[in-house]
């Protein structure tokens, strides 16, 4: 990503589309814009090759738009990152026509909503949340996860396969959460151990 972006803002100075002295904001915005359409991207190629183009696109977005603010689990490097992601996506575009809709989709569904409203945000290793920001990314993880309930429902009247690429987005995003979690009490656990 940083190669890309460092090669794209060279272009841009190279042919007078930006000074010398925009370089290093540009190469960020263009770092910032790859890594935020990576998964959209890796989605779309990936149900496309499987004939699920458009279930590929509801599974995904869902996840994308709630994950910025609810945070979660992060590889420590790009390239690990990069292949378990592509795993994951392409085992979750491969089952979405294989899990048929049931009390129990619903209940986990629920579950999984309420699990990110509650956990949501939580920070990453990378980037500490201030006070302020984590009452933002909270309110805006709620509202999201409203409306992808609503969506949810909806889409269970009108077409049950994107009801389940819904469901697949928000039980990805909150699985995302649970190891954080773990190793958060797992930690606590520690430093209560090391104080007696």
């Amino acid at each position: 990503m940083e190669f890309i972006s460092r090669h794209v803002t060279q272009w841009l100075t190279k042919n007078n589309v930006i000074n010398k002295q925009e370089e290093e904001l540009y190469e960020y915005a263009v770092y910032s814009l790859l890594i935020t359409m990576l998964p959209l991207l890796m989605a779309f190629g990936i149900g496309c090759t499987m004939n699920k183009c458009a279930a590929s696109i509801v599974f995904i977005l869902p996840f994308m738009l709630i994950r910025k603010y609810s945070g979660g689990y992060h590889c420590k490097y790009p390239w690990i990152c990069i292949i378990i992601s592509t795993g994951i996506l392409y085992f979750g575009i491969y089952i979405v026509d294989k899990i048929n809709h049931n009390k129990y989709v619903d209940l986990i569904f629920v579950v999984s909503v309420i699990g990110l409203m509650i956990l949501s945000p939580i920070d990453s290793a990378n980037r500490r949340l201030e006070v302020d920001e984590k009452k933002v990314y909270k309110k805006r993880t709620i509202y999201l996860l409203i409306l992808s309930a609503i969506v949810y429902m909806a889409m269970l009247q009108l077409n049950k396969l994107f009801a389940v690429c819904v469901f697949e987005g928000i039980v990805l995003t909150f699985s995302l959460q649970i190891p954080c979690v773990i190793s958060s009490v797992y930690k606590k656990i520690l430093g209560l151990k090391r104080v007696d």
